[in-house]
């Protein structure tokens, strides 16, 4: 439901290209930064478990990746940070793809 929202209302913004070119860039310097922010996360909790499932020592010996320790590794701010600038970078490129069609006609 977020996205859906998200996305209709991404559509009713009426900007300049540039301006959009520039919520673009920004939406992706963005997704770097929480994709960088996510992985660090992930290696941190997994590091503090004591390792992969696959080792015989971690607290999470084998249980599959998604258990009751690691589910805040797949759903956090991250993540929806990630997914929001997602679908921001989605709508600009979709936008600007409209735009320059409708220019060469």
């Amino acid at each position: 439901m977020f996205v859906r929202s998200l996305w209709r209302y991404l559509g009713t913004l009426k900007f300049k290209s540039n301006t959009w070119m520039k919520i673009g860039w920004g939406a992706f310097a963005i997704l770097l930064l929480l994709s960088s922010l996510e992985y660090k996360l992930a290696i941190d909790l997994i590091n503090d478990l004591g390792g992969t499932p696959s080792i015989v020592s971690s607290k999470i010996y084998r249980y599959p990746r998604l258990n009751q320790y690691t589910n805040t590794i797949f759903i956090n701010f991250y993540t929806l940070g990630i997914m929001a600038t997602g679908i921001t970078i989605l709508r600009t490129l979709i936008r600007s793809n409209q735009k320059s069609n409708s220019e060469e006609y």
